[in-house]
């Protein structure tokens, strides 16, 4: 597992590893160590996973405190175009697009 820094700070590029075999493939998406010391605020509450079909826009949400929470990313199969906009006054980088298997969106 890897962190890769991106434009907009505290966003990262997850760079996992991937086992394959005969059976297929295997990814570890969470491991306490490694986000506790890459991402050390990092508190997982809760996690989803959805399947949606071709070309279908899932969720813009905006987060404001007290109601903010960082999300982790991943997609098992396809491909999915995550987009970030900072919309906060004075950000070095407004808006953060990538097409990536996995990445973190830190809470604002």
């Amino acid at each position: 597992m890897n962190l890769l820094e991106t434009p907009l700070p505290g966003c990262y590029k997850l760079e996992l590893d991937v086992h394959c075999d005969s059976r297929g493939k295997f990814v570890k998406t969470w491991k306490r160590s490694f986000y506790s010391t890459g991402l050390p605020d990092v508190a997982f509450v809760e996690t989803f996973y959805t399947v949606s079909g071709e070309n279908v826009l899932r969720g813009m949400h905006l987060q404001l405190p007290p109601a903010e929470y960082s999300k982790l990313v991943y997609c098992a199969a396809g491909s999915v175009i995550d987009v970030a906009l900072d919309l906060r006054r004075g950000s070095p980088c407004r808006i953060f697009c990538r097409r990536r298997p996995a990445s973190w969106w830190p809470s604002p």
